[in-house]
């Protein structure tokens, strides 16, 4: 044989008992802990940016659900020429039906069958509403939160609508009764908050009011409904005017009356502020730093207020 070939040989050989000693030698320990603690220290670093990917998709969802329910009350308004009301009533007497504005913008939110299964003339808490009320609509419904009943008898929305900031002067755009049209809006469309996330009191979409009472102490609307704030938006009919509530977005606990705040501000999960559609029906993210008094101007529909955002 050429001394090249015996060369090239001896060489195919050591290499092939090489790697059989290799194939038929296990780990040690030690090695394993080692390729352990890397695994581990990847799955670390990756962690943190997987879950800030899923925060960033529940984020988008929940904006895109307020981008469906400001278009939805354009629709509404372009074919009955104006905003739907808060609610169908001025109080939580059993003569009101109490039809919230969740409930009465369906038929725009592709939901015509879930609005020929509601019944408008009895009662929100009717026999007749009891499937309706506890369907789930998933446009009413941010990933953000749980999605549990609510009383046991209702589906949740995690919206409500912005009914102004001083109570009883119903200086917002869903509020009681409201018909509101756009030249009502002087403060224009796109300064003019119609709606936005609620996280810390959540009621349901089609709950309208669960006891009697004129819009004071009693008269619970629910987040679904609308009703009087006390200098900001609004989730329920009755409201917090205690002198120690302070208004805001993502309010803290507090020992204000139970944390009256957060029963009707505006409020997210979403790290640091909240989603809000405005009346020209674009959705925007409040920090929840921003300025009380322009938070309060975009509250009211003709207040006057130069922004300044």
């Amino acid at each position: 044989m050429h001394p090249i070939a015996r060369l090239a040989s001896a060489g195919k050989n050591m290499a092939a008992r090489h790697c059989a000693s290799a194939m038929g030698r296990a780990f040690t320990l030690v090695e394993l802990l080692v390729v352990l603690a890397i695994i581990g220290v990847l799955v670390a670093l990756l962690l943190p940016a997987v879950q800030a990917a899923r925060a960033a998709a529940r984020r988008a969802t929940c904006k895109n659900h307020l981008r469906q329910i400001g278009l939805a009350l354009h629709n509404y308004h372009f074919a009955l020429q104006a905003f739907p009301p808060g609610v169908l009533g001025v109080n939580g007497s059993a003569s009101q039906l109490l039809h919230t504005w969740p409930t009465l913008i369906l038929d725009f939110l592709e939901q015509g069958p879930l609005r020929q299964r509601y019944d408008f003339n009895v009662r929100f808490d009717h026999a007749n509403n009891g499937a309706a009320v506890r369907t789930r609509v998933p446009v009413y419904l941010c990933p953000e939160l749980r999605s549990e009943w609510v009383q046991g008898r209702y589906a949740p929305g995690h919206y409500a609508g912005n009914a102004g900031v001083v109570p009883g002067r119903d200086d917002g755009v869903l509020y009681p009764m409201s018909q509101i049209d756009f030249r009502d809006i002087l403060d224009g469309t796109a300064n003019t908050i119609a709606a936005g996330e609620i996280a810390f009191e959540i009621g349901g979409w089609a709950r309208g009011a669960m006891n009697t009472g004129s819009g004071g102490g009693g008269g619970g609307g629910s987040g679904g409904g609308t009703g009087q704030g006390f200098a900001r938006s609004v989730l329920r009919w009755w409201k917090c005017a205690s002198n120690c509530a302070q208004p805001g977005l993502n309010p803290p606990e507090t020992a204000c009356v139970g944390s009256c705040e957060r029963q009707f501000q505006f409020s997210s999960l979403h790290e640091n502020g909240c989603h809000v559609a405005f009346a020209d029906g674009h959705v925007d993210f409040l920090s929840q730093s921003m300025d009380s008094v322009v938070f309060r101007a975009l509250l009211t529909r003709r207040g006057g207020e130069p922004l300044g955002r």
